[in-house]
């Protein structure tokens, strides 16, 4: 099964509002859970990120200071700091990230909104084979990664396609090894020119 293409990073430290949020993330993207400005400066290089949740206080600093780092690695994916004091608390510095301040406790609404920024509808078909063309994917690759760019399975794209889960694991693994990728998180991100292979690497692959 794949796993879900868009990571959040979540920077909280408490543990039980951690887990809350994370459970109700889950249903819209993965999730990767730290809850130190130290750990958070660590995972911002550790891959591309569809978006990222920062409580803004945090035991050794504040979650703004995470900013400057992440815009100059990822300039438009949605940044949120979560507070519990005043919301002009950090207004200056969200405002010049381009980061959102919200209240906690978040409503439940919420989530299915934030799910809807980080991952909009995928384009057409079409237009996904096209950027795989550009990637030099062949023919019966495309086809292969148009499938699994929508969220289907191996066994599924096999299904569809008529070929074996095998082959398509097989077409999987000689375009990572291609693109120097590590999973298809990167390669729809190189796809669609969000990232070079070079700065982004994920390390596990998402076609077991």
């Amino acid at each position: 099964m794949l796993e879900r293409a868009h990571w959040v990073l979540l920077v909280e430290d408490e543990p039980l509002v951690a887990r809350s949020l994370m459970r109700r993330l889950a249903a819209h993207c993965s999730v990767e859970v730290v809850s130190t400005v130290y750990d958070a400066e660590r995972a911002v290089r550790k891959r591309h990120w569809a978006g990222f949740l920062i409580d803004l206080r945090l035991p050794d600093g504040s979650g703004t200071s995470l900013l400057p780092a992440i815009r100059a690695r990822q300039a438009h994916e949605p940044i949120v700091l979560m507070t519990g004091g005043d919301l002009t608390e950090a207004s200056r510095e969200a405002l010049l990230a381009r980061a959102m301040i919200v209240a906690k406790p978040l409503p439940a609404n919420w989530f299915s909104m934030f799910g809807e920024w980080i991952a909009p509808p995928p384009p057409p078909a079409t237009i996904m084979r096209e950027r795989f063309a550009a990637l030099g994917l062949s023919k019966r690759e495309r086809e292969v990664f148009s499938q699994l760019a929508t969220g289907a399975t191996a066994e599924m794209t096999a299904l569809r396609l008529g070929l074996s889960a095998a082959t398509v694991r097989s077409h999987c693994h000689h375009v990572y090894t291609r693109l120097g990728a590590g999973s298809l998180t990167e390669v729809l991100a190189l796809a669609n020119g969000i990232v070079s292979a070079e700065r982004q690497r994920i390390a596990e692959p998402e076609i077991g």
